[in-house]
């Protein structure tokens, strides 16, 4: 804007000085134009009359004297009207660059005053600094699986929190149409096979001899009903603070995998994996007895508060070392069951 500006006053300063030079030469030309004309009348004059050399003389002194006079009087007026026209010229200069400074300054006191990425950083930087309150408890309903599905804590811990988020149309009978499920199978030398809790729940979540199943199984369980408003997302390998300062202080409930009243785990069964065809493959996986799953719903100082499905109470606290303990123990598995944000 700046070189646009000086341009425009130079170029209105070259218009004004050939205005200026213009002028100047048209009072020249009439200037000596009358002088010649009041040359042409002497001389006629003179002539005649006739009277004598004395007179011409005179006239043609007269005259000569005129001229000189008119072209100085015209080369003065000249000098005036340039000087003039270039005084006006600068001061159009000094008055547009003054102008135009201070519309620079305007235009970048206005930009600085509501730059939007600015004022998005310092929000971001403000969120950023913001503190977790020391104690949160979200408001989760209760349900013990042992009345529904007593080795199918997993599914449980989702039905909670899809009540809380209101989906409670949502039967246990409809999440078992929806979930992966495999028992295991005996090859004819003995060998045991089968899919791993990360592929499908193992057993059956309704009698004692159950196994379970992990995050991706529920993830897969909920994404198929295809709701509008909710979806699965993985946490897994995520610490506990964080799960809780994070999500449980945003009213999200965290589904947590631990173990059975923060007792240690232990491992028990080894099986074969499966091909694509259901044959047996050469991976082995090997449960640990105890695996449990809970949803966190709150924190404080020393605890974190669960609502445990395996509890007969509504809040179940755990001392925080150990519940972290137990968690490293079955892999860092946790998920969320969480709302879509809307347009």
């Amino acid at each position: 804007e700046k070189t646009s500006s000086k341009a425009s006053i130079e170029t209105s300063s070259e218009k004004t000085s050939s205005k200026a030079s213009s002028e100047t030469s048209s009072e020249k030309t009439s200037s000596m134009a009358s002088s010649e004309t009041s040359s042409e009348k002497t001389s006629s004059k003179a002539g005649s009359e006739t009277s004598s050399e004395k007179t011409s003389s005179k006239a043609s002194s007269e005259t000569s004297s005129e001229n000189t006079s008119s072209k100085a009087s015209s080369e003065t007026s000249s000098e005036k009207t340039s000087s003039k026209a270039s005084s006006e010229t600068s001061s159009e200069k000094t008055s547009s660059k003054a102008s135009s400074e201070t519309t620079s300054g305007k235009t970048s006191s206005e930009n600085k005053k509501s730059d939007p990425d600015t004022d998005e950083k310092k929000k971001d930087d403000k969120q950023k600094t913001k503190q977790p309150p020391k104690e949160y408890l979200i408001d989760v309903a209760h349900i013990n699986q042992n009345s529904n599905l007593v080795t199918g804590c997993e599914i449980v811990s989702a039905k909670m929190v899809l009540d809380y988020y209101g989906k409670k149309d949502i039967t246990f009978d409809n999440m078992l149409k929806h979930t992966e499920m495999w028992n295991l199978k005996t090859t004819k030398d003995g060998k045991l096979y089968g899919k791993t809790p990360y592929e499908a729940f193992i057993g059956n979540p309704k009698v004692y001899s159950g196994f379970g199943c992990f995050p991706p199984v529920i993830e897969s369980m909920v994404d198929d009903f295809e709701f509008d408003d909710l979806y699965a997302e993985d946490t897994c390998g995520l610490p506990l603070d964080f799960l809780a300062k994070t999500y449980v202080t945003q009213d999200t409930p965290v589904l947590v995998w631990a173990t059975i009243g923060m007792g240690e785990s232990y491992p028990t069964y080894t099986w074969y994996g499966v091909g694509h065809k259901g044959e047996p493959n050469d991976k082995k996986y090997t449960w640990r007895a105890g695996e449990h799953c809970l949803v966190l719903v709150g924190y404080d100082d020393k605890y974190y508060s669960f609502a445990d499905p395996m509890s007969y109470q509504k809040v179940t606290k755990y001392e925080k070392k150990l519940v972290e303990k137990r968690y490293k123990e079955i892999g860092m598995q946790s998920m969320l069951i969480r709302k879509k944000e809307t347009e």
